[in-house]
This record gives structure tokens, C-alpha cells and sequence, in this order.
């Protein structure tokens, strides 16, 4: 199964899930963030693109909460 933008960011127990989209579609790695400090390095370092950020900074929000 290919992941599709809107599911490339997860909110899980454990945290945050990423979708690397500098490796996709070659690649489907995902970058696991446990804080919102690890969410702001992803976005920085453009893990998430598009409208991932967005997702990214929400759920950053639920975990700095």
C-alpha cells in the first residue's frame, strides 16, 4: 500500500510519524518524533512537504500539550 499525502503524518501514542518525502516514492521511510522540538527539526530539515507541515505543527501542538 502507498501512502498518500494525507497520510503522511500520524499521531500515535508513541508520537509523531513523518513520511520521508525526500526519499518518496523511491523509499518509504518514516521519521519518528517524540517531541515537538523533534516535529520543528523534521520540518526544518523538510521531512514533510506540501501540506505535511501543517499536520506536523498540529500535532506538535497535541504533544507539547
Amino acid at each position: 500500500m502507498n501512502p498518500v499525502l494525507a497520510e503522511s503524518v500520524r499521531l500515535t501514542d508513541a508520537g509523531v510519524y513523518i513520511l520521508d518525502r525526500r526519499e518518496f516514492p523511491f523509499q518509504h521511510n518514516w521519521v519518528m518524533c517524540r517531541t515537538a522540538e523533534d516535529v520543528a527539526r523534521a520540518i526544518e530539515d523538510l521531512v514533510t512537504q506540501s501540506s505535511g507541515p501543517y499536520f506536523a505543527t498540529l500535532y506538535a501542538m497535541v504533544l507539547a500539550a
